[in-house]
This record gives C-alpha cells, sequence and structure tokens, in this order.
C-alpha cells in the first residue's frame, strides 16, 4: 500500500522532506482551473516534491470552458513543470462552487481532446459518489478509458497516514459510474502529513513501479522513435519561437519526411514536441507560450473575418512546412 497527498495553493508551503518521512510517496498538485487559471503555487509543489523524491502528478479543475482551452491551458502548465513523461496526470471532476458546475458533456470533451493531444498517456478522473451520481446523472464511465481516483471519507480518526488500515475493502469498489475498481482512493480531506494540517491522504495499492507506469505514455509496439536529434528540436522550437505567420494556402507534399509530422504535431498541439517518448524543452520556454497564445489568436481572427471556418490542420501544415525550408537553410 503506498501513501499519497494532494494539494493546491490552499495548502501554502508544503515542508516536502517531512511529508515523504511519514510516508507519502506520491502527490498530486493542482496545476490549472478552467481556461486559464494556473495555481500560483503549482511550480514549487512540484519542485519540492520532486526533491523529496515523491512521485508527482498534476490535476486538472474542470468547468465549463471549452475543452480546448482547457486542456491547452492544463498541458502548458504541466510542460513548464517538465513535460507530461514521468507526470501522473488527472482530471478533477467535482463542484467548483464559485461558478456552474461541469456537465457530463464536459467531461467528455475534456478527456477526448486531452486524447487528441497525448493519445497514450494514462488520465485518472478523481470524483467521487457525492457529484458523479447526485449532480452528473450517474454516467457510465467506462465509455472514457480512465483509471479512477475515488473520493470516499473515514468518518473520524482519518487525520493520520495510519488509518488507511481502517480503509473497508467494499470502498476500493465505485458506486458510482461503473468505474469497478478505483486506482487512488481518497480517504481523507483532513489529514496530518510532515505537521501539514488539513491535507488531503490518498492510497494505492501497489507498488510505486506499478503506479508510476500511470505517468508515462504507452507507445505502440510497432511504433519507432522519430530519427531526430535533441539539438535539431531545439532549433525547431527556437523557429516556432519566432515564427509569426502562416500561409493557409500551403500544404505539406505527400511523403514528408518523418521530421515534418513532427513540426506539424508541435503547431497543432502547441504545448510540446514529441520526440520518440522525450519531450524537448527549452529556454524559451515563456516566450514560446507567449508566441502560440499569439498565433490562436491570429487563427480566430481570420476565422472570424473570413467568414468562414479555418482548417487548423492545414494551418499546422503551413507553419511546419515554412518552419522546415528556414531549417533546411
Amino acid at each position: 500500500m503506498l501513501l499519497g497527498c494532494d494539494v493546491s495553493h490552499h495548502n501554502g508551503t508544503v515542508n516536502w522532506p517531512a511529508v515523504f518521512r511519514d510516508g507519502a510517496r506520491f502527490t498530486f498538485a493542482k496545476a490549472t482551473q478552467g481556461r486559464g487559471y494556473v495555481d500560483p503555487k503549482f511550480l514549487t509543489h512540484v519542485a519540492g516534491a520532486r526533491s523529496a523524491g515523491l512521485l508527482v502528478g498534476a490535476y486538472h479543475f474542470l468547468t465549463r470552458a471549452p475543452a480546448e482551452a482547457q486542456v491547452r491551458n492544463f498541458l502548458l502548465a504541466v510542460q513548464e513543470a517538465g513535460g507530461p513523461e514521468g507526470m501522473l496526470l488527472a482530471l478533477d471532476v467535482e463542484d467548483p462552487g464559485s461558478e456552474p458546475e461541469p456537465r457530463w458533456s464536459d467531461v467528455t470533451a475534456f478527456v477526448t481532446e486531452f486524447r487528441r493531444r497525448l493519445p497514450k498517456h494514462p488520465l485518472f478522473v478523481y470524483s467521487g459518489n457525492w457529484f458523479w451520481a447526485d449532480h452528473l446523472g450517474n454516467p457510465d464511465a467506462r465509455t472514457l478509458g480512465c483509471p479512477l481516483w475515488d473520493s470516499r471519507y473515514l468518518s473520524t480518526g482519518g487525520g493520520t497516514a495510519g488509518a488507511v488500515s481502517r480503509v473497508p475493502e467494499a470502498w476500493w469498489t465505485a458506486r458510482y459510474g461503473r468505474f469497478g475498481q478505483a486506482t487512488i482512493l481518497q480517504f481523507t480531506d483532513a489529514g496530518r502529513l510532515g505537521g501539514e494540517p488539513h491535507i488531503d491522504i490518498n492510497a494505492y495499492r501497489g507498488t510505486l513501479d506499478q503506479l508510476r507506469a500511470y505517468a508515462y505514455s504507452n507507445p505502440a509496439e510497432d511504433e519507432e522513435p522519430m530519427a531526430v536529434s535533441d539539438e535539431d528540436a531545439k532549433k525547431i522550437a527556437r523557429a516556432v519561437v519566432t515564427y509569426e505567420a502562416a500561409d493557409p494556402a500551403a500544404h505539406v507534399p505527400p511523403g514528408s519526411p518523418p521530421v515534418m509530422k513532427r513540426l506539424i504535431d508541435f503547431i497543432r498541439y502547441g504545448d510540446h514536441l514529441a520526440i520518440g517518448t522525450r519531450k524537448v524543452v527549452t529556454d524559451e520556454s515563456t516566450e514560446l507560450r507567449g508566441r502560440l497564445i499569439d498565433l490562436e489568436g491570429k487563427v480566430n481572427a481570420l476565422a472570424s473575418t473570413g467568414g468562414g471556418v479555418i482548417d487548423t490542420d492545414a494551418v499546422a501544415e503551413a507553419v511546419a512546412a515554412k518552419l522546415a525550408k528556414r531549417l533546411e537553410s
């Protein structure tokens, strides 16, 4: 049995070495909420937990904002924290309190968009019977294909890590959504770890290596890494940072080399460049984020003034083609 916790800015400064000494081996930190909010403590929590030796995860708090914007916000924050590989990722589905609660359609839209961007990376869904059944209408979660991070709290005495021994076996079977077995169980929201009061404590029934497997993409057996060096990838990233225009009329010629596909993926997804199982992070990440947001705005402006629909895939291909020519020169 592994113990873990989850935190947000509400937890303030966390003594991560002490949390580790008290038995925690993994954590989820709140990364984002909705289309634009980034938790101000996210990067600090991630760095501190990693330094202390914990397996780190990030979660996004779902709202009714467009799924594409929410997933982009989440993955940009994850990228700034080092990228999705090696990180547990989760979608928090509950009542946001200060705004209309998410609907089932918001859940499915987010998962679909996440799969489009990171098709092979596991995504946990966090929720509880108190929301899934009572507010969403108890939809069948099997269509999502996501492992469950369930929540069900001990009524008394759940404040210490040792309380996990009192969690009934039946609690590991979800009462809602036809999820089946919960993979992670949050059993108290008033725990104490490392001197931290009122911290959420979670349990995972397995080894650290088994849990770590959820932090990595699962490439297809027949998928081979692209022959692109890290240095070339950095050149590509720098080129994207400085690129400011696109020609929607241009297209990638049939039979283009593999590097072209990676360029297209970079522009289309906007938050990472996949090179085999690696993610390339450059010093220009902050500027890159701004450029990508700027590029999105230009594409949206073209769509509104043109009175039609912009083919974003064609735009991505056009940008990639121009970048490839620049790299060749």
